[in-house]
């Protein structure tokens, strides 16, 4: 049995009337309708473009990631740099400059007496929490007033300078010919 409309038109079909469509003309039509994508190459050079934009992108961040900091340079820069500077007794002089604003520091030696043919001078910083030691860059033997810096100032509590075998520094084999005690920029 069929349902009667309810405004007494029984002949009269509710899909074929377009004012009572709501839209389902156009959703039945948009369903049927094959629709036309781009075409296969041109997907593939957009996706490709962007692979390689991603990839570019991510080379990009690792060499960035990678590069050296200068923190010589950049504690050098800070507005809020403190240099103290401890005479050796053999003759020269090292200065620690440290900056919070760039959270590090460095020691520079000048004037001291070159080590032993086959040594060098390596600095170390000494943890805060453990008191062990951590080698720096050694510095570099003739190089006029040579530098190494440092960072996370709040957990050094000073830094060593010891006398090493050239490449052989992976724990401190001498006493520090000299201690610089790290604190804060003031």
């Amino acid at each position: 049995m069929r349902e009667r409309p309810l405004h007494g038109d029984a002949d009269r079909d509710l899909a074929d009337d377009g004012d009572n469509d709501l839209g389902l003309g156009l959703v039945d039509e948009v369903a049927t309708t094959r629709h036309r994508g781009r075409s296969a190459p041109v997907k593939r050079a957009a996706l490709f473009a962007i692979a390689a934009a991603v990839l570019i992108a991510g080379v990009l961040a690792i060499v960035v990631a990678l590069m050296p900091r200068d923190i010589v340079g950049e504690v050098r820069d800070a507005s809020d740099v403190v240099t103290r500077a401890t005479e050796y007794e053999a003759g020269g002089t090292a200065s620690l400059s440290v900056s919070d604003e760039a959270d590090a520091g460095f020691v520079e030696l000048s004037g001291l007496p070159a080590p032993e043919g086959g040594l060098v001078y390596q600095a170390w910083v000494v943890d805060a929490n453990t008191g062990n030691h951590s080698p720096l860059e050694p510095f570099e033997p003739g190089a006029e007033d040579p530098a190494v810096g440092f960072t996370g100032l709040n957990d050094v509590a000073e830094v060593d300078i010891t006398v090493e075998p050239v490449g052989e520094a992976g724990v401190p084999t001498s006493e520090p010919v000299l201690s610089l005690p790290v604190s804060p920029a003031e």
